[in-house]
């Protein structure tokens, strides 16, 4: 990702599939993390996974492909890390998944 895609990326207001509350928690975590470049959602994507409500990529500072992928299924959240091919083994909160990004990194 290049600087004006890290600067836009950051300063958008939000994405389609986040609550207000939701979107505060990821600005947030944005406004902190050193390490992640971009938020990329990827939700209108065809992923062949039956009903999903939200996907969002996270990508590494320099990285073109997304290094986590946040899913989203009704009130439950989970983490798909792309580097090591695993996913979180339970539902969490989307402070967690954050969480576990920033103890990854």
């Amino acid at each position: 990702m290049t600087a004006l895609a890290h600067e836009f990326v950051r300063s958008r207001p939000g994405f389609d599939g986040l609550c207000f509350a939701e979107q505060a928690v990821l600005d947030d975590w944005l406004s902190r993390t050193r390490h992640v470049d971009a938020v990329v959602d990827f939700s209108d994507r065809s992923w062949n996974i039956g009903v999903v409500c939200l996907i969002l990529g996270i990508f590494r500072e320099g990285c073109d492909q997304a290094s986590w992928l946040i899913v989203r299924n009704g009130t439950d959240w989970g983490l798909a890390d792309c580097e090591y091919r695993s996913v979180s083994p339970a539902p969490m909160s989307l402070s967690d998944v954050l969480a576990c990004i920033e103890v990854a990194k």
